[in-house]
């Protein structure tokens, strides 16, 4: 992964090999899987970013709807988590998203998470499926 999320987050040829390898590994693991009903994909710091970037890929190509996204540690990214919910065509459920992050993270400051909270609910009804947030902060850093 880059040392940097801002680096990453460009879009540059590396991060989208990453996602499209995520992708890849999570459409192999539910191809073998019996039940498919309960779906989480998540990804710790920067991780947490690639998990949500190949969520829209996989809600838009595949169809999955019923995927939750888990962010630990890592950044809310409105933009990403609006087209994630809107990706998936035919979706008539919210996006799940479970967010856990520490109130002292030097590596991600809690209130950068606080921003995107703010940002994501401006979008509050211009998504047509939306995204039902929920979050946990913890006492400690970057874990």
């Amino acid at each position: 992964l880059p040392s940097s999320l801002d680096t990453f987050a460009t879009g540059s040829e590396v991060s989208r090999s990453l996602i499209r390898r995520v992708v890849s590994t999570v459409r192999s693991l539910l191809a073998t899987c019996s039940d498919a009903s309960l779906q989480v994909l998540g990804g710790f710091s920067c991780g947490a970013l690639v998990a949500a970037l190949a969520l829209v890929d996989l809600r838009a190509a595949d169809g999955l709807d019923s995927i939750g996204l888990l962010l630990l540690s890592g950044r809310l990214d409105a933009s990403t988590l609006c087209r994630a919910a809107d990706a998936a065509q035919g979706a008539r459920e919210s996006l799940n998203v479970f967010l856990v992050h520490g109130e002292e993270d030097e590596v991600i400051p809690e209130q950068e998470i606080h921003r995107g909270i703010t940002a994501l609910r401006e979008e509050e009804g211009k998504t047509r499926c939306g995204v039902s947030l929920q979050t946990f902060f913890h006492e400690g850093g970057h874990e």
